[in-house]
């Protein structure tokens, strides 16, 4: 039977995913839960904007006992559909990239999608062995010529202008600072900053929120000018440090599984790769309950912003 929670009174959180723990949720909405069987749980947080209510699930389903059945799952995914119709929900929308789910619900707009994993369940020289020779460069010289990592809650601030001002010149808005200062207070038990360093100029920036099981490289960003070996050594001592406290693999969030090989994307999944990453594929999806709603909040957006609303999952089903 599925069930609704609202109250962590009712839930275990100890072995959750950091996207799926309450802290995280908190950073995004005041009104959140998780839906749960037998079987499966699945956190989402619930948004309002004048008359239109919707709903963003935060984690792939999370299955709770030892069913590994694509099927069952699916059933599970309907029926969490159904209750947010009765719920009125008006529509679900696409989830964060980091979110690939094994499968997708009846009627759903889906799109396969993919992420790197780098696997740090083996000894630190396998682990450097298995990147690419590029990036083993670029590492050693940004040792040599005395680029600095540094880990710590202290360089919040200068990780935020990094990654705003990264964000802004690809014509991306970040976070209001309020919102980054309240996000990063409340993750911080489980959340790493790490900063690169060259001669006292800051290069770098990393936000990479962690569980027992992975680390994400969530938000991250360079200066205009910068080191050309400073994220890839950031990225090593991010990985050795994730390790170190028994972290199993290192999650570099993100990949379209088909660029064009001259393309900016293709580049940065390149980059992401070499770091001897291994691709795991998934499904993003959403699932317009009230069409015409959705129809009537996209128009809205586009009068405010002249642009057309459009994601990943749009794009690929192009």
């Amino acid at each position: 039977m599925l069930e609704c929670i609202k109250s962590l009174n009712q839930l275990d959180q100890s072995n959750l995913p950091f996207f799926a723990q309450e802290n995280y949720l908190k950073t995004l909405s005041e009104n959140y839960g998780w839906f749960k069987t037998d079987d499966f749980l699945l956190p989402f947080i619930e948004r309002k904007r004048h008359i239109f209510r919707f709903v963003t699930f935060t984690n792939e389903t999370i299955y709770l006992t030892g069913i590994n059945d694509e099927k069952s799952e699916q059933a599970f995914l309907n029926e969490v559909v159904g209750y947010l119709k009765n719920a009125k929900c008006d529509f679900i929308t696409q989830p964060p990239t980091n979110v690939l789910f094994k499968t997708y619900p009846d009627k759903s707009l889906y799109a396969e999608f993919g992420t790197y994993i780098v696997d740090l369940q083996i000894d630190e020289e396998a682990l450097f062995n298995k990147i690419h020779p590029k990036h083993k460069n670029v590492i050693r010289k940004a040792i040599r010529d005395g680029i600095i990592i540094e880990r710590g809650y202290n360089n919040k601030d200068i990780c935020f202008e990094i990654i705003n001002n990264t964000l802004q010149r690809q014509g991306i808005s970040f976070q209001e600072k309020v919102d980054f200062e309240r996000m990063i207070e409340l993750m911080k038990d489980n959340t790493e900053i790490f900063i690169a360093k060259n001669n006292e100029q800051f290069e770098g920036a990393a936000i990479i929120p962690w569980d027992k099981n992975t680390a994400y490289y969530l938000y991250g960003g360079s200066s205009a000018k910068h080191h050309l070996g400073s994220m890839n050594l950031l990225h090593w001592e991010a990985m050795k440090y994730f390790k170190s406290i028994g972290v199993k693999e290192y999650n570099l969030v993100g990949a379209r599984l088909k660029t064009e090989s001259n393309s900016k994307i293709h580049g940065i999944q390149e980059f992401k790769r070499r770091f001897g990453a291994e691709l795991r594929g998934g499904f993003l999806w959403k699932f317009n309950i009230n069409p015409m709603k959705k129809a009537l909040f996209d128009n809205l957006i586009f009068l405010k912003t002249r642009k057309r609303s459009a994601d990943i999952i749009d794009y690929e089903r192009k």
